[in-house]
């Protein structure tokens, strides 16, 4: 779910909870804009949403069974001289259309509904519903974002609970690692890769 002119940054399967409150198979990804101008900002859009057997879904499926519950949030630092660090995000890439807050040298950003405004790959408007989304204004000095996954509490006495990527790939930390573009006219990391241990949250 790439709309055209738009390159895939990142791409991973992680364990989460459902709207209905069971776990199922779920997946992250995240583009940029192919083009972009040397110096400005990249516009980052991270996709969460349920990868379980069904789908992809009918336009008439819109059951509990293949929805992340609401309130997922991401855990997240930026990589400024190493794209492997965690350092703490400037004022300035703190989502304004989103619930951000800082924690430590984090920020937390809560996913919202995805919308339909923008040109989209064919079959996007049934998928949509189903898509939970953010927006990030990455400044060009930034090399990497580094995050994990949560979702809070629903009742008093439970806890949180966090995610990490699925898999191994001979890395031994499974937290996400998206890595932006080398620079503004050159090419592009289209796959994902995970933070070395030390540099685990």
């Amino acid at each position: 779910i790439v709309p055209p002119g738009h390159t895939l940054v990142l791409d991973a399967s992680f364990d989460a909870e459902g709207h209905d409150g069971n776990m199922l198979k779920a997946r992250i990804t995240a583009f940029c804009p192919t083009e972009s101008k040397p110096g400005e900002p990249t516009n980052v859009t991270v996709r969460a949403f349920a990868a379980d057997g069904g789908w992809p879904w009918p336009a008439n499926n819109d059951t509990d069974k293949y929805r992340l519950r609401h309130g997922l949030t991401m855990h997240w630092a930026v990589g400024f001289d190493f794209s492997a660090d965690w350092g703490r995000p400037s004022d300035e890439m703190m989502p304004a259309d989103y619930h951000s807050y800082r924690e430590g040298e984090a920020v937390q950003t809560v996913f919202a509904q995805a919308t339909s405004g923008d040109a989209e790959t064919p079959g996007w408007e049934a998928l949509q519903p189903h898509v939970l989304q953010l927006r990030l204004s990455v400044p060009a000095g930034v090399k990497a974002l580094q995050f994990v996954l949560r979702h809070p509490p629903q009742h008093h006495d439970s806890e949180d609970r966090w995610y990490k990527a699925d898999g191994d790939f001979h890395r031994p930390s499974n937290d996400f690692h998206l890595r932006l573009p080398k620079s503004k006219s050159g090419p592009y990391w289209c796959v994902w890769e995970r933070m070395p241990e030390e540099s685990q949250v």
